[in-house]
């Protein structure tokens, strides 16, 4: 594939940046949480602009590393089709910060489903004298509808010492490949366990 080459060297970049640069946290933990948003890019296999989406994340972080590992599952509610988006994501906090802000940026890959509603006329047995009337129209889906991407991250997160176990947090997330979205992103984590 012809982007691969791109992606491997964004992935490689982003990874030799952040081994090198000093650890900006020492924090250990998992956060469970929901999130929501619009999706805004006019993709031409979307084709719905301001898609709103609803979904979930778990972050993981870890005391050797200065990554955190974020899953995320994305519903996506685009008309007379189905589009979901599983992701992970290496998230790294930046050096900036400002109180209770924490601004981070990640990547990772992204596998968007989708299912695209078509119909075909029905197949019925042939007889002689065509005494058989044609089956009805059913529906079908489209069988190469998994694609996989590379997703951008950046964001900022709000992290009170006073809640520390409530994190809200606001990103963008730019997914490249053969299905295109730039989703702004809300939600809230909650800390099940860590320090």
């Amino acid at each position: 594939m012809r982007p691969f080459p791109f992606w491997l060297v964004v992935v490689i970049s982003f990874g030799l940046s952040t081994a090198l640069a000093p650890t900006a946290r020492a924090h250990t933990g998992t956060q469970v949480g929901a999130r929501g948003g619009v999706q805004l890019l006019d993709d031409d296999v979307l084709r719905d602009q301001y898609a709103a989406s609803f979904g979930g994340e778990v972050r993981l972080s870890f005391a050797l590393s200065p990554l955190i590992v974020a899953l995320s599952f994305d519903n996506y509610f685009v008309t007379d089709r189905t589009l979901f988006q599983v992701g992970a994501s290496a998230l790294y906090d930046l050096p900036i910060r400002h109180a209770f802000l924490y601004p981070y940026v990640g990547a990772g890959l992204g596998l968007t489903r989708f299912a695209l509603p078509e119909t075909g006329a029905g197949v019925s047995p042939e007889e002689p004298g065509g005494s058989e009337p044609e089956s009805p129209a059913t529906p079908a889906t489209d069988s190469n509808g998994m694609r996989t991407g590379l997703n951008l991250v950046g964001g900022l997160r709000f992290d009170h010492l006073e809640v520390s176990l409530v994190r809200p947090f606001a990103q963008i997330t730019l997914s490249v490949g053969p299905i295109d979205m730039l989703t702004v992103t809300a939600g809230v984590l909650f800390e099940l366990e860590g320090r």
